[in-house]
């Protein structure tokens, strides 16, 4: 009798080391694929549900860095253009390899996205930091003039048109308008450097009107 009641507490005893071996076993979690850890979606001691994400993982072997560029010089830039990107968090430079330009623009701001591809073997670059980057090549602009914005006019016909001062007299220009930075905007057509713009009192100037040229301190 007593024979049979060690062998049932011994065959209850295995039965539960092998549910906790199971368990044990359920604890481990293995990554599909390596990396790093982005973001834990579940803390220590809570119970997860078949298919329900615990952590998400990170490849950055690899990263791509966002950049917004101006509609003017979008068609400057290729899949191959060179740039450098500066991380000042860790006071290093990287070069940046391929280009991915995005084909439909922010209609406030007028700039599209572009995705430069950077190796980081080392790691050193983690997402969500801030970069600058500098283009290269045959798409880099030239310094452009600019002007106050408000010194810009648009017709009834819509062209945009400044007032610039010729021999003593009001000349109408017809400008093309690049990028806004501030209450300043570049002009990319139309002036040349060097030339006057009237830029307070153009509201009662016409055309060959006699003006004075009075240099801004």
């Amino acid at each position: 009798m007593k024979w049979i009641e060690v062998q049932s507490k011994v065959q209850q005893a295995q039965s539960s080391y092998d549910m906790d071996v199971k368990a044990l076993q359920e604890c481990t979690l293995t990554a599909p694929v390596s990396g790093v850890i982005g973001k834990k979606f579940m803390k220590s001691g809570e119970v997860a549900l078949p298919s329900e994400p615990i952590v998400s993982i990170l490849d950055i072997s690899r990263v791509r860095v966002k950049v917004s560029v101006p509609e003017s010089e979008i068609a400057h830039i290729g899949a191959t253009t060179p740039s450098t990107i500066r991380i000042d968090a860790l006071g290093e430079s990287f070069a940046g390899g391929h280009i991915d330009k995005g084909v439909s623009a922010d209609p406030l701001t007028h700039t599209y996205d572009i995705r430069i591809v950077v190796d980081n073997a080392s790691q050193h670059l983690l997402p969500g930091m801030v970069a600058q980057v500098v283009l290269q090549g045959e798409g880099a602009q030239e310094p452009v003039i600019t002007l106050p914005v408000r010194s810009v006019q648009q017709d009834s016909k819509g062209e945009k048109f400044v007032w610039t001062v010729k021999e003593g007299k009001a000349v109408r220009r017809t400008v093309t308008l690049g990028d806004t930075q501030g209450n300043r905007i570049a002009i990319v057509a139309g002036l040349e450097e060097g030339e006057q713009v009237i830029t307070a009192g153009y509201q009662k100037v016409s055309e060959g009107s006699k003006v004075e040229a009075k240099p801004q301190n």
